[in-house]
């Protein structure tokens, strides 16, 4: 333990330089100033704004959004996308919709080849990476049907 003034801080397992042991104590001093404060200028140090703060847990539900959409966006999967929108009526189905969606993609790109002359390789159920694969790939079609969703409520009205 290093005892600064009143503060108590973790020693650091890993032996330090000269200029590293005297940054360490000072940087437990100011965090530890910040969190006994409560100064607004000193809170940034504790962690950030509450924006800040928020954005560190929805980033990556936001990034797992963008791989989807990005596993899609290519002509096979926005003709599928622009064909489930179509099918879709309600948009409580979007779920089943979005599923029947992606099936449809996995049997497109298993059969492709095989109607091109390649042998028949099926999928490798057993890989981890597979399966994330699949799920981008429902969570990419549940955003794309859902923006073509709007537009044909938009521009058809049905």
């Amino acid at each position: 333990m290093l005892h600064v003034g009143n503060t108590t801080c973790a020693k650091p397992r890993v032996p330090l330089s000269l200029a590293a042991s005297f940054v360490s104590p000072v940087t437990c001093l100011i965090k530890n100033r910040a969190m006994v404060t409560g100064t607004s200028e000193d809170m940034n140090l504790k962690g950030g704004s509450f924006m800040e703060n928020v954005m560190q847990y929805v980033q990556p539900v936001l990034d797992f959004f963008a791989a989807g959409f990005n596993q899609v966006n290519a002509v096979q999967g926005i003709i599928i996308g622009v064909l489930a929108a179509f099918v879709l009526r309600q948009y409580s189905r979007i779920l089943v919709i979005g599923f029947v969606a992606t099936l449809i993609h996995l049997i497109v790109d298993t059969a492709l080849p095989v109607i091109r002359g390649a042998e028949l390789k099926l999928p490798p159920l057993a890989d981890v990476e597979w399966w994330k694969y699949v799920l981008l790939l429902y969570v990419g079609y549940l955003v794309v049907i859902t923006v073509f969703y709007i537009l044909k409520r938009i521009l058809i009205r049905g």
